[in-house]
């Protein structure tokens, strides 16, 4: 017969019990922080005639799981998208681009309060 001993095995399955939801709501945070970074970073590149556009263009709902960022006006898919006789200016995907890294470091961030919360 062989016995196996593991020293700190109480600890570990503790770790373990805690660590999803403290990664719940972490991920629900970096979520939701992420939507006003895209925000914060979008809303420059947002053309103005009027100042409709860049005023409805903003986080218009936020859960634990997802986030929502659009301009919430009849015209802002022609401006974005072009139309016939106008060039697109697809200030949603600029922001999304020049967002990146500062979402991905929030959720890496996310994923370390995670497992220090755990501990």
């Amino acid at each position: 017969m062989i016995t196996v001993r593991i020293t700190g095995l109480n600890k570990l399955q503790g770790f373990l019990g805690k660590f999803p939801k403290s990664l719940d709501r972490e991920i629900a945070r970096a979520i939701r922080r992420s939507a006003f970074i895209l925000e914060a970073k979008t809303k420059p590149l947002v053309p103005v005639d009027t100042g409709l556009l860049r005023r409805q263009t903003r986080p218009w709902e936020i859960t634990p799981t997802f986030a929502l960022i659009e301009s919430r006006t009849d015209y802002a898919i022609f401006v974005h998208e072009g139309t016939r006789g106008r060039k697109g200016r697809p200030y949603l995907l600029q922001g999304a681009k020049k967002s990146e890294r500062a979402i991905e470091i929030e959720f890496e961030n996310a994923i370390k309060r995670a497992i220090n919360k755990s501990k």
